[in-house]
């Protein structure tokens, strides 16, 4: 669907497969609110600021399609071009989180490694996701002891300074622990290949669904190409 959307350039093909990945998500009983805003709200803050000034004449000249005040006009080119940019990214985006909202995280890393992603890639990929939490929690400790042992207050120097002491800190305690992590993992095995306890197999159903894959991106390129012309 990711190589569809890349590849489909009328408006309409796009949020006809826009629409489809919703009926996906609403089907695998993911919660569709939390789901659009958060696609939504990334289309906005990274996509909305190219697109919006690309539907104005001056930007993108065309048609007139709406007049605004003070001069400014929407040319029928600018907004066909802003939808096209708006619907792909938002495609894109929700494509790829109802794939992680749908997917457990090893079987995610694991169907990357089958499709030929370098073990070295997949492995920091995973450690990083589980990295992260860590750190935040490292990163509350050290802020939940300072407060503890804290008397009076701090001006906006001193703020600084212990900030920039508790960056410090943090990653040098970062550094030892991914040092110790390495050290258990090699004593207990690791040869740089991650290990599955109940190892996935490739079915029937699995065939049935990638030839069913990649002929939903087919036929959506296609007729994509259709309405094109």
């Amino acid at each position: 669907m990711l190589l569809a959307v890349s590849l489909m350039h009328h408006p309409a093909s796009l949020g006809a497969l826009y629409a489809v990945g919703l009926l996906a998500a609403a089907t695998s009983r993911v919660p569709m609110w939390p789901l659009l805003r958060r696609e939504w709200i990334v289309v906005a803050l990274f996509t909305g600021v190219v697109a919006a000034p690309a539907m104005m004449q001056r930007v993108t000249p065309g048609p007139i399609l709406l007049a605004l005040p003070h001069g400014f006009t929407l040319s029928e080119t600018g907004v066909i071009a802003a939808a096209r940019l708006v619907l792909r990214a938002v495609a894109s985006v929700h494509v790829a989180l109802l794939l992680t909202q749908t997917t457990p995280w090893h079987r995610l890393l694991r169907g990357l490694r089958s499709l030929g992603a370098p073990a070295v890639a997949v492995m920091v990929l995973s450690i990083c996701h589980r990295y992260i939490y860590l750190l935040l929690r490292m990163a509350g400790e050290m802020l939940t002891g300072r407060e503890a042992r804290r008397v009076g207050r701090v001006n906006a120097a001193q703020a600084r300074g212990q900030i920039a002491a508790s960056a410090g800190a943090l990653m040098v305690r970062s550094q030892d622990t991914a040092t110790a992590v390495f050290q258990a993992m090699a004593a207990r095995g690791f040869r740089g290949e991650p290990k599955e306890l109940s190892p996935s197999r490739f079915t029937a159903a699995d065939a049935a669904l990638v030839v069913g894959s990649i002929a939903f991106g087919v036929a959506a390129y296609l007729i994509g190409g259709v309405l094109n012309v």
